[in-house]
């Protein structure tokens, strides 16, 4: 390595700053297509099978929902939930979810967090791995309820 090399080898290496941790709680208000003009979620792609299949094997949408403050529609809404789910099992309703939780309002406006992993549907309670972020959540690792 030559002097030029290591001078930007020490220069680009990273430090490892204490790590912090933050708990959040807020709703994501999903309405899929035909629910109603609000609607947040919609079929993009489907496969040969999905229509006949239980779980709508190979079906794909897009979402754009809203993230807000409270369960209700109205409340104060904080950001945008999007991404894409795919229904990717044929015997119980489970999907693979691609999700960007991106904020825009609050303490992190500007920020986002990224979840994907499978999803049960049906479970009551599901956790999702959270892989990383934008901003405040740069380098986030962690789960979702």
């Amino acid at each position: 390595m030559d002097v030029k090399e290591e001078t930007w080898f020490k220069a680009a290496a990273m430090t490892h700053p204490e790590e912090k941790s933050a708990v959040l709680h807020f709703y994501v208000q999903d309405f899929r297509a035909g629910s109603g003009p609000g609607d947040t979620v919609y079929v993009v792609a489907e496969s040969s099978i999905s229509a006949t299949s239980p779980t709508n094997f190979g079906e794909m949408h897009v979402t754009d929902d809203l993230i807000t403050t409270q369960p209700e529609v109205n409340s104060e809404v904080i950001g945008k939930a999007q991404g894409t789910t795919i229904s990717a099992d044929f015997l119980v309703s489970g999907e693979q979810m691609y999700l960007n939780f991106y904020f825009t309002a609050g303490e992190y406006a500007g920020s986002s967090l990224t979840m994907l992993g499978r999803n049960e549907i049906m479970n009551e309670e599901r956790e999702m791995p959270i892989v990383g972020g934008t901003g405040f959540f740069r380098l986030a690792r962690g789960y979702a309820l």
